[in-house]
């Protein structure tokens, strides 16, 4: 080809200025045209055109078309400016063509197992179903279909999946109804009530059975010790754990398990078999000794304390046996104040006496004392 004369300009002839072919026929005489070689090298445009116009002639007769000239300005073109051919021979050809596929689409839809029609034999029931349905749409009229429409929503439904939660209320509600005496004899409501509980009871629910029997040990327990004081004064008893204060005014206390020893009056009794002691003490003896270690006092002579006249302690069995049997009498059965008056001072904020005071103060019936500054 001519330098300029590219695939554009070739493109551009047959399509525009020559033969009004379209972009495929004008890639199918490109194509033949590479089987087509000029005998020698097409040195201007106008005999690229010659040869391409040969090119086209062969393209013609091989595709069963015929193309016309232009006889103007010495262009060519077709009577209806593209390619002319026999309408008739073009429709028998296309329904070929579609007779051919249609046999090609059958015949895959036997292979597959498959009705080709499945389709069209769906749509005419759907058809007819929708030709009834409209008759009686028709007869009903919209109000009353629409009033027969479905109100469910899914967004609204309700689960009842906690069946295992509820259980354990039914229980305690039947379990408090008969503390309170509100169920006496069992009729058919309680006994439905009763199959309800075992229709959805699991294992966490017995679990919860031992519980309620100790509560049930521990509040005869005390409905027994309550009718047994019924009638007292109320009473106090100590039940806290020794303390003790350092020097810095910490407060320790240590907790021991006495081997024996449950209850107070246990280690009452324990405190009542203690050691002998021997008949007397020199108390003037152990005080000398004692005062070799304490450091003494540099106090006015006004302000020092009398030293007790009584050298020696004797051991007294019958006050030790007053002193035990009040204990005893504490331990068991508390200390009342009834008819009794006590002052107690120095009960500042954060004194050791608040703390003595919060012992006895636990009974009803008694006025705090006044507080000493």
């Amino acid at each position: 080809m001519p330098g300029g004369f590219n695939v554009s300009a070739i493109k551009s002839y047959l399509a525009k200025k020559a033969w009004g072919l379209g972009s495929s026929r004008s890639d199918g005489v490109l194509l033949l045209a590479t089987t087509h070689e000029p005998p020698q090298c097409l040195a201007s445009d106008a005999e690229a055109k010659t040869w391409l116009d040969s090119v086209v002639s062969v393209y013609a007769q091989r595709s069963g078309i015929s193309l016309a000239t232009a006889g103007s300005g010495g262009l060519r073109s077709s009577a209806a400016g593209g390619a002319v051919i026999n309408s008739e021979e073009f429709l028998k050809f296309q329904a070929e063509q579609h007779q051919f596929a249609a046999q090609h689409v059958e015949l895959y839809m036997r292979y597959l197992g498959r009705d080709s029609r499945a389709g069209e034999i769906a749509y005419d029931k759907e058809k007819a179903s929708s030709n009834a349905l409209q008759v009686r749409l028709g007869e009903h009229g919209d109000a009353y279909i629409d009033g027969i429409q479905p109100k469910f929503d899914a967004l609204k439904a309700r689960r009842f999946d906690s069946s295992w939660n509820w259980v354990r209320q039914d229980a305690l509600a039947m379990y408090y109804d008969i503390i309170f005496g509100r169920l006496q004899t069992v009729d058919l409501e309680i006994t439905a009530r009763c199959i309800a509980l075992m229709n959805r009871a699991d294992d966490h629910t017995l679990r919860k059975g031992e519980t309620y029997k100790l509560a049930k040990e521990f509040g005869q327990q005390l409905i027994d010790n309550i009718k047994e004081v019924l009638g007292h004064p109320p009473v106090y008893m100590d039940v806290t754990f020794p303390t003790a204060v350092t020097e810095k005014e910490d407060i320790i206390y240590s907790e021991v398990v006495r081997e024996g020893v449950r209850k107070r009056e246990a280690h009452v009794e324990e405190m009542a078999s203690g050691d002998t002691a021997s008949g007397t003490v020199n108390i003037q003896k152990s005080r000398m000794t004692f005062s070799n270690y304490e450091p003494r006092a540099c106090l006015p002579r006004d302000r020092r304390p009398q030293v007790s006249a009584v050298t020696s302690w004797e051991y007294s069995s019958n006050l030790t046996g007053v002193y035990l049997d009040i204990l005893h009498e504490i331990a068991t059965s508390g200390t009342t104040f009834k008819d009794k008056n006590a002052l107690l001072t120095g009960c500042g904020k954060g004194s050791i006496g608040v703390k003595v005071l919060k012992r006895p103060s636990c009974l009803r019936r008694l006025l705090p004392p006044p507080v000493t500054v």
